[in-house]
């Protein structure tokens, strides 16, 4: 059986023409046409996308670094399950978006939301943009076995995300009440 090879400078292109594009959709998507800019209440809820933000651009710098001055072997394996991993990622948080609609803002403002959210993705995850997120940057990191960027992402990254949704569950249950407990007993304990 023929190994799969590809050669590095070839790679190293590709991957940083992916990176364009994904970067390019990532910003418009955020700060363009889909974000909605509003003004938080309160100022964790305002650190909390900052913090994620610049964690997520550490990740993806961090990502970049190690491919190109660790420069381990390929394995392209691992860079087609990271590929998979991080093309899922996007493909869920597009699904998240399109569900959430107008209501879609990167600031957790609920002024807007007349319900809950259960369709698309939100029939089965209450918080699929985050899950979505990590799926993106554990898989980017994965395109180019940066396995310390991986770590970085689990450490880093994950319990970021984790109290962003503790602070999403409690104004979701703060404006929705008993019917917000439904939804979170009827998708289970897991908080994604």
């Amino acid at each position: 059986m023929q190994e799969l090879a590809i050669e590095r400078g070839t790679f190293a292109m590709m991957f940083l023409a992916f990176t364009a594009v994904a970067a390019w959709q990532r910003v418009t998507q955020t700060f363009g046409l889909g974000g909605t800019r509003v003004k938080a209440r309160h100022s964790y809820v305002r650190q909390s996308f900052n913090l994620l933000f610049v964690t997520y651009l550490a990740c993806v710098v961090f990502t970049i670094a190690e491919f190109f001055w660790v420069g381990r072997e390929l394995d392209l394996i691992v860079s087609l399950f990271g590929l998979i991993v991080c093309l899922s990622g996007i493909a869920l948080r597009n699904a998240a978006i399109r569900a959430m609609g107008e209501a879609w803002s990167f600031q957790i403002d609920l002024e807007k939301t007349k319900s809950i959210v259960r369709t698309g993705p939100y029939r089965y995850l209450r918080h699929p943009y985050y899950l979505a997120v990590f799926f993106e940057l554990l898989g980017f990191a994965l395109i180019t076995n940066s396995y310390y960027a991986c770590l970085l992402v689990i450490a880093l990254q994950s319990p970021l995300l984790l109290w962003r949704i503790r602070v999403e569950e409690r104004a979701l249950q703060h404006r929705f009440g008993r019917v917000y407990q439904w939804y979170k007993r009827k998708l289970g304990n897991l908080p994604l």
